[in-house]
C-alpha cells in the first residue's frame, strides 16, 4: 500500500494522509475490524464520524463493525461478492455526483454525507 501511494501519487503522497495502516499493523486481518478501529484510534474519531471506501466483502464488513458508512467500488476481483449492507455501491470513483453519466448500482439511504 505504502509503496502503491509513493508510485502512483509521487513521493510526497504520503504526506497527504494523518494514518496509514496495513494488515502488518494489526493481528486480525479484514473482515476483522482491527485495522479500521487502528485508524480511528489514531484520528481520534469514532466510526460515525468517517466514510470508508472499500471494494472487498471482508472490507465491507470490517468497516461496518468499526461502526463506519461504507461505499463500495467493486473491483473486477470482488464484482461477484455480495456487498449487502453498503451505503452505497459505485462503479468507480472517477465520475461525480454531477455528472450525466453517474449512474450507482445501488443507493439504499441517497448520497451518503
Amino acid at each position: 500500500m505504502v509503496s502503491l501511494l509513493g508510485s502512483t501519487l509521487g513521493a510526497e503522497a504520503l504526506r497527504l494522509f494523518a494514518s496509514i495502516r496495513t494488515g502488518k499493523d494489526v493481528s486480525a486481518n479484514k473482515p476483522h475490524p482491527e485495522v479500521y478501529r487502528l485508524v480511528l484510534s489514531d484520528l481520534d474519531l469514532n466510526g460515525l464520524e468517517c466514510l470508508c471506501i472499500e471494494d472487498s466483502r471482508n472490507g465491507l464488513l470490517a468497516a461496518r463493525a468499526a461502526g463506519m458508512r461504507t461505499v463500495i467500488t467493486p473491483s473486477q476481483f470482488t464484482c461477484h461478492e455480495n456487498f449487502s449492507g453498503a451505503d452505497l455501491i459505485l462503479r468507480n470513483l472517477a465520475l461525480p455526483w454531477s455528472s450525466p453519466e453517474f449512474h450507482p448500482f445501488h443507493l439504499l439511504d441517497g448520497p451518503v454525507g
